[in-house]
């Protein structure tokens, strides 16, 4: 294994391109005697998909006492097509409002990320936490407008979930393929406070910012 790090991002909810800070902790690699069972087990990943758990952390940075964060990157098949789960915050919302986001957020006491996750998208949208599969994690973020480290939980669901939204939290739920987010040319660029910034339309709403670059780290399309 080698070192992997977690990100403070300098931005509002904003993954900020070429701009960060980096806190490195000791987590290896999920080793290939895991994916190649995994693979040979499930007919949800397959060597063909175009995404693979091979390369998340398997487990979260080290308990400092900051209580983190956390939410979940809920996977499921569709037919023939991989999509995730993402959600629009309500206007209302003391942070982030109206931003396309996962599903989660603050600990309850005693919690670890992956509980909080699991919790969080019980809460919000209606996955029951016994269904999910967690297969490991993204490298964790900080950003201006949260003061807690945010630690991304990326969970496998059974098949097509039945969601429902908690309106107090969730105004909108999209799941959009991993095809169509692996299509580089669907990505844009913006200027925010003299940084660029990545950006994709889904259906009218647009994921940017802390969430983006949570999307296109799981996918593949930026390293970690």
């Amino acid at each position: 294994g080698g070192g992997r790090m977690a990100e403070r991002v300098l931005g509002s909810e904003l993954g900020v391109v070429g701009s960060w800070q980096t806190i490195r902790y000791d987590s290896p690699r999920l080793p290939s005697e895991h994916l190649a069972g995994f693979c040979a087990s499930s007919s949800l990943f397959l060597m063909d998909d175009p995404w693979s758990p091979a390369h998340l952390l398997p487990d979260p940075p080290p308990d400092n006492g900051s209580r983190p964060a956390a939410v979940l990157a809920p996977l499921y098949r569709d037919g023939d097509e991989l999509r995730l789960v993402l959600i629009r915050r309500p206007l209302h919302m003391p942070t982030h409002g109206g931003d396309v986001a996962f599903p989660g957020g603050r600990p309850e006491p005693g919690e670890r990320p992956r509980d909080t996750a699991l919790r969080e998208a019980w809460e919000e949208v209606g996955i029951e936490p016994a269904t999910v599969d967690v297969l490991g994690y993204l490298p964790a973020i900080h950003t201006v407008s949260y003061p807690r480290l945010v630690v991304p939980v990326v969970g496998r669901l059974p098949g097509v979930p039945i969601l429902r939204r908690d309106p107090n939290e969730v105004d909108r739920i999209h799941t959009p393929t991993v095809t169509s987010l692996l299509d580089e040319t669907r990505w844009r660029t913006k200027s925010w406070r003299g940084h660029q910034v990545f950006m994709f339309d889904i259906d009218g709403d647009t994921l940017w910012g802390a969430t983006a670059r949570m999307v296109r780290r799981l996918i593949g399309l930026e390293p970690f």
